[in-house]
């Protein structure tokens, strides 16, 4: 009987991931947007500034695929000493996993299903913060990233779709902050 129900649910579970893949392999691939980030103006007018920016491109109920990368000359391994230090040391902000055996030139990988522009403040990092974000103006001020930016617009039926295309783009890129699949 057990073995039955095992198969039974082992079946399922094959035609489900059958038809996500199916419906995957099918999708366009998203049109990636830039918009530059310079951390050492990070300040509220800036803030505003790239809120703005983002809100005139997207609608605030579309979800959001993105990712930032990081500039040729900076070295990843300084990125990785400063974010290790910031994370020890700022107990009032919730950063992202620090990704220590990485040489990307990728920053960080994310998704939102919503809201994009109000989520990526929080990355920004004007205020603190228990929301996981990079919170850049806290250790990053010398840098200058870019952010890559996709609108994602599937049904809301189909939406699981956007985490799986994330943990792909995070697996690809291997970036130096976040884990993924979250």
């Amino acid at each position: 009987m057990e073995q039955t129900l095992y198969q039974t649910h082992l079946n399922s579970y094959i035609t489900t991931l059958r038809t996500d893949i199916d419906f995957l392999t099918k999708i366009d691939l998203p049109q990636f947007e830039t918009l530059e980030i310079i951390c050492s103006k990070i300040d509220e007018e800036y803030t505003d500034w790239i809120k703005y920016l983002l809100e005139k491109n997207i609608d605030k109920d579309c979800s959001v695929l993105y990712y930032i990368s990081m500039n040729e000359n900076i070295d990843p391994q300084a990125i990785l000493a400063k974010a290790t230090k910031a994370k020890k040391r700022a107990k009032k902000l919730a950063l992202p996993k620090v990704n220590k055996e990485r040489t990307s030139n990728i920053l960080y990988v994310g998704k939102t299903n919503s809201n994009f522009p109000s989520r990526f403040v929080y990355h920004l990092g004007l205020n603190e913060s228990k929301t996981y974000a990079l919170h850049l103006k806290y250790w990053a001020t010398e840098y200058s990233f870019t952010l890559h930016f996709a609108k994602i617009c599937f049904e809301k039926n189909i939406m699981k779709y956007l985490e799986q295309m994330e943990t792909v783009l995070h697996d690809a890129l291997q970036p130096l902050l976040g884990r993924s699949g979250h």
